[in-house]
This record gives C-alpha cells, sequence and structure tokens, in this order.
C-alpha cells in the first residue's frame, strides 16, 4: 500500500524491500496506491488543524481512514469479484480477541512495541477481519525467526517516523512550511507581556520549551489563541497551566462501537495522550453528542487540543477521543 507520493518518502524502499521479501517466499505481490485519498482525507485536515494551532495524530488517522478502511474497502472489491473471504494480516504489535458480535482490540506481548494506541480508532468492521500474527512475539523473536528464514529484510532498520517527512526535515515545522505559509505573530507571557515572534502557531506544541530567553527564565508553551494568531508562554517545565485532572473530549468512539448512554461512568481505565506515556488512571463519563470527560487520579502534562486520548481496562483498549481542552 503507497498512501505517500513525493520525493524523499520511504515508499520506493519499502516496495523494493516488499518485492525481495515475496521473491524469497515465492508469492504474488499486490500493490495499492493510495495516496489520493491519504491526501484528502488525512493530510488536508491535518493541515487544517495545525493551522488552528492543534495538535493532531497523523498515524491514527491513517490507520483509521486509509490502512483499515479504504485499503479494506479495496480488498473486499477485489476478493468479491472472486466470490472468496479474505483477512487482513499486518505487523502490528497488538492483539484481537472475540466477544459475542465484536472484535476486542488488545495489548500484545511486547509491551515496548504495542501499538494499540495507533490502532484505537480504526472501524469494528475492519478490526473483524484483522490479523495480528505478531501479537505473542517479541520484536527481538520475530528478527530471530526472520534470520532463521532467510528473509532479505531480517535486519532491516524499524521504521520510525511520519511517512511524509523526509530525513532532509530536521525539525517538522520546516516540513510544515513547505505547505502553509508563514503568518507571523507574538509570542506573550500568562500576563500578557510580548517577549518574542513566531513565523505560524503551529511552530511548537504545547507543553514543549519556547525559543525565548527573558530574564534568564525556562518559558514553555502553555496555550495557543488561534484568534489573535499568539502563542502563550509560562514559566516551569511544571507550570500549574500546563498540568490537567480533566480532559474534555469530542469524537467519543468506543473500539466495539456500541454506544453507551449519556451518564454513564466508567471507572478505573489507563489513560495515554501519547505513545508510550502511561498517564495513570481515570474515571470516563460519557456526555452526549459524542463526548466524554476523561477525570484523572493525578495531573496529566500538556494535554493539547487536537491531540487522541485513549483508555485501556487492563491490556484491552476500550475507547478513544479527540482532546478538545484540558484543565
Amino acid at each position: 500500500m503507497r498512501s505517500w507520493d513525493a520525493e524523499g518518502c520511504s515508499s520506493s524502499a519499502d516496495l523494493d524491500a516488499a518485492r525481495d521479501v515475496c521473491r524469497s517466499l515465492d508469492i504474488v505481490l499486490h500493490t495499492v496506491d493510495l495516496s489520493k485519498e491519504y491526501w484528502l482525507r488525512v493530510f488536508e485536515p491535518l493541515l487544517a488543524e495545525y493551522v488552528q494551532g492543534r495538535t493532531p495524530n497523523p498515524d491514527i488517522e491513517c490507520n483509521s481512514l486509509i490502512k483499515f478502511d479504504c485499503l479494506c474497502a479495496h480488498i473486499d472489491h477485489k476478493v468479491k469479484l472472486s466470490g472468496a473471504n479474505w483477512w487482513l494480516a499486518t505487523g502490528h504489535y497488538a492483539r484481537t480477541a472475540r466477544l459475542r458480535r465484536s472484535s476486542l482490540l488488545l495489548r500484545p506481548a511486547d509491551a515496548n512495541k504495542d501499538q494499540t494506541f495507533f490502532l484505537a480508532r480504526i472501524p469494528q468492521h475492519a478490526l473483524q477481519r484483522s490479523l495480528f500474527p505478531l501479537a505473542h512475539l517479541t520484536k527481538h523473536h520475530v528478527r530471530r525467526l526472520a534470520r532463521l528464514l532467510n528473509l532479505p529484510n531480517a535486519d532491516r532498520k524499524d521504521s520510525q517516523g511520519l511517512c511524509f517527512v523526509s530525513p532532509a526535515h530536521s525539525r517538522f515545522a520546516n516540513f510544515l512550511h513547505e505547505y502553509i505559509p508563514n503568518n507571523p505573530g507574538d509570542i506573550i507571557t500568562t500576563d500578557g507581556q510580548k517577549i518574542g515572534t513566531h513565523n505560524g502557531i503551529w511552530h511548537g506544541t504545547i507543553g514543549e520549551k519556547s525559543h525565548c530567553y527573558v530574564t534568564n527564565h525556562r518559558w514553555f508553551i502553555v496555550a495557543k489563541d488561534p484568534v489573535n494568531n499568539t502563542i502563550i508562554v509560562g514559566k516551569g517545565w511544571d507550570n500549574p497551566l500546563l498540568l490537567a485532572r480533566r480532559i474534555f473530549a469530542a469524537h467519543w468512539k468506543f473500539v466495539d462501537e456500541i454506544p453507551r448512554p449519556p451518564g454513564t461512568r466508567i471507572p478505573n481505565l489507563h489513560v495515554q495522550i501519547r505513545h508510550r506515556e502511561h498517564a495513570g488512571y481515570a474515571n470516563v463519563l460519557i456526555l452526549q453528542d459524542g463526548k466524554a470527560v476523561v477525570e484523572l487520579e493525578s495531573r496529566i502534562r500538556a494535554a493539547a487540543p487536537g491531540q487522541t486520548v485513549v483508555v485501556w481496562d487492563d491490556d484491552m483498549c476500550i475507547a478513544s477521543g479527540i482532546i478538545e481542552s484540558a484543565y
């Protein structure tokens, strides 16, 4: 599957590696170009989010809208022509299990490679047709098996970073600059003092250290104001404005896609807003119109609008939403 068509991305090298493996195993390789769908459904909305000062997660959107939606639709169309059935097996580190009519999404054996955070929003119909053969294996075991089978990609480096950002871009903001024109504005402190300027509020994320140096203080981005095109900074890594006990989320989606009525409270769930960053435990209160409040037991730092908040019950991924605010 090709999702990005531009110079500098790794798709050509990935395709060559796939050809080598298929040749080694004597199986047929089929390819599909979904770069147009990716541009329209993931990349353009991503740019719009950054212009508004939000912090989206394109990896999660790619999984839910492209890999486990458009790709599944493509496979379904092709297979139906032959009258056969199909399953989608991927190299994601995750597990599935069946409970009545729903498929569950579970953490894998290799906690260090756990990718359920990125799979939390995939459609239930796709999850029911998904196979994760690496579920009970560690990365070390997978590489050892690949070497035993003499696979040509046994020692290939792990893929990291966004597929559309080439190594030539030292900073993500430099990449965005190719698609979003500069929009200079002020950097102000929490008490309204101007201490610098920026070229666009997408330069920097809430919680990051600011490049401004005034009176020897370390300044961190605590908020963004898209209406006035300003970035607000505060003193200290643990500035109170960066710490929150409640997260208000929209587009709340349960993995099983079974709606819960407003007022439902789900206790003692594990929370993450970033991959591999464990934020502790929380209760979730379901609101109307696909919204929810995540009430944390302890404060979480730098929960930014646009980020995805994901919750688990033990090792079972339950639901996720898009952060609107945190306080």
